[in-house]
Formats: structure tokens, sequence, C-alpha cells
């Protein structure tokens, strides 16, 4: 029969609230799947989570711990764990003791059970030694250690003089070195390069970086963007617009219809003024659905630059304004809150412009207009 390894991963106790340690546990899940370790599907039983809990004393006493066996999902960990602090912070309140045991989670009462207490002394778990499976022995010569609190295994052994045998009859010695050269570029390490070299705020470089290819992709479009200062803006655009798409037509990002140089034109049409975003929106569908034309092409042929004008855009302004004139409520309005009313015209201008018009300068028509005709009317 197949026979699959089973990885424990132990942490320290480093983690305060639940919040923490499903922050930690999605990002382990997601560094698992990226190294081809284990699928992300947690709840399918690929990956399982034993949870240990204690609540401190008032007095900074730690408390007992209790162990929350073999969770099955992200969610149920954030459950157990939240009913486990309730509970234990309950029974020390009233002047009772957390007795230190198994228990399991009952996802459809979300709560925790008793399976079995826990002895006070070692427990003997007869674990047997396997002949076919010899000792694994870490070799950390040439290894730095980013973190000064990383802690050196127990199993490792100083380099020794001349080349390290793979394996021998009693022991299996791996050389961390070499299994860190044959890694792909790790989480973290494609976060802070988007941050640092394309200036992506932290949190939309969690996003890009969360799905399969697309930061290979993302920096696909930087190279055919006109301004490199144009990279945040393509990152919004991938992180946000990109993955909506992709999502609601169920693709990978190999499947995606939209190319990098497509995706790179329209950040560059939004950055020269060429188009507003409304528009690139609009012409962003067309592309999804299939449209063959280049960016350019859709622009120039459906006439979609743009409409930054003043003498097209003021008699648009000045005919919104005048209808504003009718509503006997306006004087009233205008003067609570001049903003909203200012905004409301500005909507409909872009509804009547097809998303071209240009809002910097249309909103400082608008705003003059008004502001002259709610004097005019307070004069009366």
């Amino acid at each position: 029969p197949l026979c699959v390894g089973l990885l424990e991963i132990v942490t320290e106790p480093d983690f305060s609230n639940e919040f923490e340690c499903m922050a930690m546990l999605r990002d382990l899940v997601h560094l698992l799947e990226v190294i081809g370790v284990a699928h992300k599907e947690i709840g399918a039983g690929t990956i399982r989570v034993d949870a240990n809990i204690s609540v401190s004393h008032a007095d900074g006493r730690s408390g007992d711990k209790v162990e929350v066996k073999n969770v099955g999902s992200i969610n149920f960990v954030r459950r157990a764990i939240s009913f486990e602090i309730k509970r234990q912070i309950k029974l020390l309140s009233s002047g009772k003791r957390v007795e230190p045991e198994t228990r399991g989670f009952n996802a459809n009462t979300g709560s925790t059970v008793s399976l079995r207490g826990k002895d006070s002394g070692k427990q003997d778990y007869r674990f047997m030694p396997e002949p076919d499976l010899p000792p694994l022995v870490l070799d950390l010569s040439n290894v730095s250690f980013s973190q000064s609190s990383h802690k050196t295994p127990s199993t490792a052994t100083p380099s020794p003089s001349g080349p390290t045998p793979l394996s021998s009859s009693h022991c299996h010695v791996v050389r961390v070195s070499d299994v860190a050269t044959r890694l792909p570029k790790l989480p973290h390490e494609k976060r802070m390069m988007l941050r640092d070299e394309y200036g992506i705020p932290l949190w939309d470089s969690f996003k890009v970086e969360s799905r399969e290819g697309a930061v290979e992709y993302f920096e696909d479009v930087v190279k055919h963007l006109d301004e490199k200062n144009l990279a945040p803006k393509a990152a919004f655009w991938t992180e946000n617009n990109l993955f909506a798409l992709l999502d609601k037509k169920n693709l990978t990002m190999e499947e995606n219809p939209i190319s990098a140089t497509q995706l790179a034109a329209l950040v560059n049409n939004v950055g020269s003024g060429t188009i507003t975003n409304n528009t690139a929106k609009l012409i962003f569908k067309m592309l999804g659905d299939g449209e063959k034309r280049t960016v350019l092409q859709i622009v120039e042929e459906d006439v979609l630059q743009v409409i930054s004008d003043p003498i097209v855009l003021r008699p648009l302004c000045e005919k919104l304004v005048q209808d504003e004139r009718k509503n006997v409520k306006f004087l009233k309005t205008y003067k609570k809150n001049p903003r909203a009313v200012t905004t409301r015209l500005e909507s409909l201008l872009v509804l009547q412009t097809d998303g071209r018009s240009d809002l910097s300068v249309a909103r400082t028509m608008i705003d003059e207009l008004l502001a002259a005709m709610a004097t005019e009317l307070a004069e009366r």
C-alpha cells in the first residue's frame, strides 16, 4: 500500500489568542503548499491541529494545560481556542482548578468535551524503533538563521571535515543548506520583495502573494509600465479586479484571459489621464469577456478618451445645477451638507458621460455653480 509520511510541527507557546493562532496556521498551510509538502485543504484531513491552551492566574502563574486534539479546520481551531479560554477563565474565576486533560471539539455545539485525563508524570507512548527508518541527522553547516532566537535542533551535528555522507547504515544525514537551494522563493520573501522593490503596502503584498502565479504575473505587468511608480496601481488592479474576475469565472492564474501587457496598458492609460478609472473598468470587463482588440484600439475606436475640456464639461455641469434649482429643499440641504449635493451631481455627470468625465475638473465647476446659486437664492 502507498504510505504517506507524517510531518509534525511543534511551536513554542508564543500565541496569546485565537486570532494569532489562525494567522500562523494560515501562513503555515500556505507555506507547506508552496514548497509542495501538503495540500491546502486542511478540512480534507491532510492537516490536523492539536491546540494546547492554558490561562494564566491573576498573580501571573501559568495555568494547567489543556490539549484539544485533532481539529480539522482553521475556523474550528479558532472556535475551540475561544471556547477553551472562556471555559478556563470561568473555572479559575470561581475558585476551581483547570484539570490537565485531552479534549475534543464539537463543531455542532462550538464547545470542547473531555476525552481523557493527562497523568502528571511523563507519558509513555511506547514508541517502537523502525529498522527501515534510521535516525535523521541535520547538518547545519553553512546555514544562517535570520533571527537570533532560533535554536539549534538537538539532532544537529557540527560540520565534519570533508564531505558529509548522505546516509549510512546507522543514520541518514541531510544537509540543510542543500535543501535550501532547492526551495522556491518563499512567501515571506515574495512579500518583502513586493514591498521593498515596488512600494506595495504590506497588506496588499499579502493578497497578491496569496494566489499561485500572481507575483510572477504582476512582475510581468511592471515590465510594461511606463513608470515604475505605477506599480502600486498595478498591484491594486491585480488583487481586486483581476482576482474578482478569476473567482467569478472559476479560473486560475494560468487560465487568466487578461495578459500582462493588457493590464499594463490599462494602468498606463489611467496614469497618463487618457481614460478615467471608470472607463478602465469598462475596458477591463470587455477584455475579460474575450475582447481581442488592444486597449489603445478600444479607446480610439470606441471614443473613450477622458472628457477634461472645460468647454465641453461646463454646459453639462450647468444643466445639472439648474435642474437642482427645481428642488424646493435645495437651499436647506446644501447649507447642511454641500459635499453630499456635489457628490450626487458628480454621480449624475458620470452617468451622462459613460464614466468619461474628468471629475477633478468637473468638481470645481459644480462647486462654483452650486455656491453661486445658493447665494442667489439666499438673497431673495
